[in-house]
């Protein structure tokens, strides 16, 4: 597109799709505990905002790939596209298991004490999950530098989908085969969901039109690349 709002949609569509998606998971999981416990929707809902304080520290750098994406591949250099991707999926590796471990430890400090019993499981196993959340932003962010909104759009429906699937089924439980988990739950089915949107985008990213046009193989970690991202 040549200017005006469609062009402008196929840029900044996939990056808020991608974004919303996790907003929409956590949207759905609380509706689902209100009915399950109210105390476990106060518990959810306060360890979900900490845990964004974290978390989006991380997906809001790794987006930034975005712009390189984009400014490699209008100067038609597109075999460089995937090396400064590959740059921030590092840093979503990286951060995510630090982020992991780190809820493990501060959980207990930054949760308050009166919503241990269901935000803090919350807390500890979505913090596991950030890698999952970055990953799907720097991928966004390279399908939304080469104009591929369809595919972003597409794996975060089946996630949304899948996530109202297995929230029904791991809060509420499926006696006698799937015990109630209650916030347990609802941070599986929502970490759940998002890993399979950031393994469907990592397959895409890695097949091998992608790879022979856009570099997507180049995952050679460059100190220099990731610092300038």
């Amino acid at each position: 597109y040549k200017g005006g709002i469609w062009s402008l949609l196929v840029v900044c569509l996939p990056l808020m799709i991608s974004e919303f998606s996790g907003s929409l998971m956590f949207f759905i999981d609380r509706v689902l505990l209100a009915r399950y416990d109210a105390k476990a929707l106060i518990g959810v809902s306060t360890a979900a905002n900490i845990s964004h304080i974290f978390s989006f520290l991380i997906i809001s750098t790794t987006m930034i790939a975005g712009i390189f994406v984009g400014r490699l591949n209008g100067a038609k250099k597109y075999h460089d596209v995937g090396s400064p991707v590959w740059q921030m999926i590092w840093l979503a590796l990286f951060g995510g298991i630090t982020l992991g471990f780190l809820g493990e430890l501060v959980g207990p400090h930054v949760i308050p004490s009166s919503e241990h019993e269901y935000g803090l499981p919350f807390f500890s196993l979505i913090m596991k999950f950030s890698i999952s959340f970055a990953l799907v932003a720097v991928l966004s962010s390279f399908f939304s530098g080469i104009g591929q909104i369809r595919l972003v759009c597409t794996y975060v429906m089946i996630g949304s989908i899948l996530n109202i699937i297995l929230a029904c089924l791991l809060i509420f439980g499926v006696e006698p085969f799937i015990p109630a988990m209650g916030s347990k739950g609802a941070a599986l089915a929502c970490g759940l969901s998002e890993s399979f949107v950031a393994i469907g985008l990592l397959s895409q990213f890695l097949s091998p039109v992608n790879r022979k046009k856009f570099g997507t193989n180049q995952f050679a970690f460059k100190w220099c690349l990731f610092k300038k991202c």
